[in-house]
């Protein structure tokens, strides 16, 4: 999957995002605000948006290889979302929705955009371009803590999540960006003994409601976790190439065979309050048939956190190798270097300063109207704010 390109602005957003952070800051709720709720059913929510500059200023106005902070030299709301939540007991389920230029990368690869006339089979939804999970879950109790989900829900592979104030950085890392976002099938969950928790996942493939082909794609999940550390490992396998031809319709060729491999692991180590880093790596291989060609890829992110949850310094390193050029349109191996400062001023209300640094060994950035340079330098800030507040 490539980085999402897009030139629609979203700053009208601004004035609606600065109105709530003043609200909120003139009536902070307390640290201990409980979660809001109705019933059995809880809800959660978070907002955040930000301003980004970067320094080759691209025509497109966008942000090469970043997806939750896109917009080059402009302001722009990246999540505006509200969870609905009920615990299954014995059935439970999960729906998280929203807006903001975030929700239009988060299903950027959806097959099920495609608006061509006369399509056979194709169905374009807009309204799931705003929902980022929506599932059942039945778990009841005779099942010894055994789980079962259906419907849309967050990928498993990675170190980092969907929701800007769940992670250390503003940006998210090349392997988040370019990895799976969500799934849409079924999955099972099981504990096994105290620390380790199995899973295994049957979903359309990745990034889509709508199936691109024929096949079904599988997911092997395992977690490994203790007080400290946790390491979690995910093994996706399954048919990945399209069968959709220029008409919208399935197409029976070979185009559309062949297997994608992709595994991830992450090891996370949380020694104490002030201190965390965690190491995620993945390797990513896609058979194409009909080219006689297995392009691959791997990648490897560092990342730490010191200091308190009220104010932290967060850096980042990763290399991102694509030998074919499979994932990004160009056979290369991107660095990039991320520093961020996190300050909570009000509970629930955080900014994030953050200077990013990409760069490769080919031309690859684009600067002016029709220049590419070797590396890309950004400078953010964000605003972020979420509840229910932490205690």
């Amino acid at each position: 999957m490539n980085t999402y390109q897009f030139s629609r602005r979203a700053s009208s957003y601004l004035p609606l995002f600065l109105c709530l952070a003043a609200a909120a800051q003139d009536n902070p709720p307390p640290a201990t605000a409980p979660v809001f709720s109705i019933g059995p059913i809880n809800f959660s929510g978070t907002i955040d948006g930000y301003y980004s500059f970067n320094n080759n200023h691209p025509a497109s106005r966008v942000n090469t290889q970043h997806n939750f902070d896109v917009s080059a030299n402009s302001f722009d709301l990246n999540f505006a979302k509200m969870k609905l939540e009920m615990a299954p007991d014995p059935v439970g389920f999960v729906f998280d929705f929203g807006f903001g230029s975030g929700m239009e990368v988060f299903s950027s690869g959806e097959p099920g955009n495609l608006k061509v006339a006369g399509a056979a089979g194709v169905v374009s939804n807009q309204f799931l371009n705003h929902v980022t999970q929506a599932y059942l879950s039945v778990k009841p109790k005779k099942w010894g803590g055994v789980q079962l989900d259906f419907g849309k829900f967050y990928t498993s592979a990675g170190a980092e999540l969907t929701e800007t104030y769940t992670n250390w950085n503003y940006s998210r890392s090349l392997l988040f960006t370019n990895g799976p976002f969500f799934h849409y099938g079924a999955r099972l969950a099981a504990p096994v003994g105290s620390h380790f928790v199995a899973g295994v996942q049957l979903v359309n493939g990745w990034n889509n409601v709508f199936d691109n082909n024929s096949g079904k794609t599988v997911g092997l999940t395992g977690s490994l976790n203790f007080s400290k550390v946790v390491w979690a490992n995910n093994y996706y396998f399954g048919p990945e190439n399209s069968q959709i031809g220029s008409d919208g319709s399935f197409v029976a060729s070979p185009a559309g065979k062949g297997f994608r491999n992709f595994f991830d692991t992450a090891l996370t180590v949380t020694p104490g309050d002030k201190f965390a880093f965690y190491v995620n790596y993945d390797y990513g291989s896609n058979n194409i048939k009909a080219a006689r060609a297995t392009p691959h890829w791997w990648t490897v992110a560092f990342a730490g956190k010191i200091g308190p949850r009220k104010l932290y310094f967060a850096p980042r390193f990763e290399v991102y190798s694509d030998n074919d050029g499979f994932i990004t349109g160009t056979s290369q191996k991107i660095k990039e270097l991320t520093a961020t400062l996190n300050y909570e001023f009000l509970p629930g209300i955080m900014t994030k300063w953050e200077y990013r640094r990409d760069w490769s060994g080919v031309p690859y950035f684009p600067t002016g109207i029709d220049g590419f340079k070797k590396s890309q330098n950004t400078a953010l800030i964000g605003l972020v704010m979420y509840f229910p507040l932490p205690k």
